[in-house]
């Protein structure tokens, strides 16, 4: 059987009890990058190791059962089942977010504004020929929060994006906005701040899926997840209106039919939708009414 590697990270002898049997440890307790969070810990493996070709890797934090509700096994058993299949295998959380939203980047305007536009600087520096804008998100072609198990191929592109932003943030002393050296609003359960270089990193996964020809898989989490009641008025209504918008995504991309386009924004008008307490205080960039174009 393929070999499969489903990592786990711990920064501490706290999120080290938390472990979950059958993922494999990977010791974060220096911590020397806490502001990367995840994502230096995964440049830092791909750096040291080698992989091999065949072979699938993915790395996940001690709350993965929290944000997914799956088990171990159950990961193993997607994976195993994506094989033949696929080069990467996709788990759908925030899957009402990326459904509703365009793309993940238009998702990351709405809460930290001028995402777009510093990451399509670093998109084209890196020859991707991709407007981030115009591009269409649905959960055949990224999950958040690095619920990604992929194989070599991937993971090499991962990697070379990966350096050159680490670069360009560390070492780059002209042409990078001081913003993405600091702190923007990060929504959980409370309002916080958080790097918003992991913001830009979380989404490079979008940027490689959809630049690079890639057969993937994806486990759907419409019928588990709760609906990000922030922005959604929960029920059964709008979670149907929000897969409604994702099949809608789905079946432009594969058939290039404008129709199917027009009928995601219906759907997308259709979704209850609520401006965040969190972003009280701030001024609305975008309103429910403001994110269905007039225009396609």
């Amino acid at each position: 059987m393929v070999a499969i590697n489903l990592f786990q990270i711990y920064y501490d002898e706290n999120s080290k009890g938390g472990l979950e049997k059958g993922y494999v440890p990977l010791d974060n307790t220096e911590n020397l990058r806490p502001e990367w969070f995840e994502f230096h810990v995964i440049r830092q493996f791909l750096l040291a190791n080698q992989l091999s070709d065949n072979a699938w890797y993915g790395f996940f934090s001690t709350k993965v059962r929290d944000k997914s509700t799956l088990t171990y096994d159950e990961i193993r058993r997607f994976v195993e089942f994506s094989e033949g299949k696929a080069d990467v295998a996709l788990i759908s959380v925030g899957w009402d977010q990326l459904s509703f939203f365009r793309n993940p980047f238009e998702q990351g305007d709405f809460f930290h504004p001028g995402i777009t536009q510093f990451s399509q600087y670093v998109v084209d520096r890196l020859g991707y020929k991709l407007d981030l804008k115009r591009s269409i998100g649905h959960t055949g072609n990224f999950a958040f929060s690095n619920f990604i198990v992929a194989k070599l191929r991937y993971w090499a592109e991962w990697l070379r994006f990966a350096n050159f932003f680490y670069d360009l943030v560390e070492n780059w002393q002209g042409g990078v906005p001081d913003v993405i050296r600091g702190d923007t609003r990060y929504l959980t359960d409370h309002a916080a701040e958080a790097p918003f270089r992991t913001f830009i990193q979380e989404r490079m996964p979008f940027v490689i899926l959809v630049s690079g020809g890639y057969r993937t898989t994806t486990y759907a989490l419409h019928d588990r997840l709760r609906i990000y009641d922030e922005i959604f008025v929960p029920g059964d209504e709008t979670r149907a209106a929000l897969v409604e918008c994702d099949r809608h995504k789905r079946a432009y991309l594969a058939t290039g039919n404008r129709e199917f386009l027009e009928l995601y924004y219906q759907a997308r008008a259709s979704v209850p939708f609520k401006f965040p307490e969190m972003l009280s205080g701030r001024e609305p960039e975008t309103s429910a009414g403001s994110l269905v174009p007039s225009t396609i």
